[in-house]
């Protein structure tokens, strides 16, 4: 397992064990647990039964073993885990700190509501790497994605938080079972044809670039403007819901502003809410549904058409598209609930 020592407190007690090279190793019933040293688990096992957070020091390595402690491991400022296999503990990273994968990696506790709670670095490569959480996985800084040529994989079964500022890059795919991704930050894919794919709903008042929604989307905290960059799509499986509670954007309806471009399949569905200000929805006025943004190259003109089997439900007013009075959108229909 390496050299490392373990600094052991019980109560007014204390105690330093120094080891190298032994395995498996287990510390039971013990009050508080600090590593120092570099730890390397290898293809071993390794458990700790503290009372409290576990300190890991240096660089934690696991290369097809498993960490176990109940009751967390902490990965301070400045400290790495390079890891593959399995670390079976709520796990808080303080900002500074990095976890990298080398290969298919499990960490966290699906029995705590602690279970990840990052503030920094997560490097999944090309690999898959499953959170647990008993609630919902918090990412920390920068979580990142694949290598340049081939797809990541992270999986959360309750749910993904990706919290104000931080966020999530790279190309492979997001799956979140049993809950939803909740983007509060920025979601940017590698690039248009290398996307941040979600097989689960999205909810989000955050930003997002090269992605594409498979599971559902429901783009706002209540209502709200979501800013896309770049190429966006929705799939055909994909449920993307908004709401409609007037004629304002942002305040009375979901609106999405982009200044890429974005693929629009799947289904549509609107619901309305009351806000108290008299509006009642109806198909009888024409709906602006996208504001369109011109890429000038200098060459030619900026003229705007349409085209294709729906061209005559909508029509152009400046720079906005709109649905014309009486049309039924494409996708989705008329219906709105």
């Amino acid at each position: 397992m390496g050299n490392a020592s373990i600094q052991s407190n019980d109560w007014t007690d204390s105690t330093l064990i120094s080891f190298t090279g032994v395995e498996p190793l287990s510390i039971l019933n013990a009050i508080d647990v600090n590593i120092s040293g570099a730890l390397n688990v290898r293809s071993n096992t390794f458990t700790i039964d503290s009372q409290g957070f576990t300190t890991l020091d240096q660089t934690t390595t696991v290369t097809g073993g498993t960490i176990t402690a109940p009751n967390g491991l902490v990965l301070s400022t400045g400290q790495t885990i390079v890891a593959r296999g399995a670390i079976n503990a709520p796990i808080y990273s303080q900002p500074g700190s990095t976890i990298t994968a080398t290969g298919n990696l499990a960490l966290g506790d699906a029995t705590a509501f602690d279970g990840i709670d990052l503030h920094d670095r997560l490097n999944i490569g090309v690999n898959t790497v499953t959170l647990n959480d008993g609630y919902k996985v918090v990412l920390g800084s920068q979580t990142t994605l694949d290598t340049a040529s081939a797809n990541g994989f992270l999986v959360s079964p309750n749910g993904i938080a990706l919290e104000d500022n931080q966020t999530l890059t790279g190309r492979g795919t997001v799956t979140t079972v049993g809950g939803t991704f909740e983007n509060q930050g920025h979601v940017q894919g590698q690039s248009s044809k290398n996307k941040i794919r979600f097989s689960q709903l999205v909810t989000s008042r955050g930003s997002f670039a090269n992605v594409q929604f498979d599971g559902g989307s429901s783009l706002g905290n209540s209502l709200t403007l979501t800013e896309m960059q770049g190429t966006n799509a929705f799939g055909t499986t994909n449920v993307h819901t908004v709401e409609l509670g007037g004629l304002l954007a942002g305040n009375e309806y979901d609106k999405i502003v982009s200044t890429g471009s974005v693929n629009l399949a799947g289904t549509l569905n609107v619901q309305t809410i009351n806000l108290n200000n008299g509006f009642v929805p109806t198909i009888a006025t024409d709906r602006k549904v996208a504001d369109l943004v011109v890429t000038d190259d200098e060459f030619g003109t900026n003229t705007l058409s349409l085209s294709g089997a729906d061209v005559n439900n909508f029509k152009i007013v400046g720079n906005a598209l709109y649905l014309k009075a009486g049309a039924c959108s494409p996708i989705g229909g008329c219906r709105i609930v």
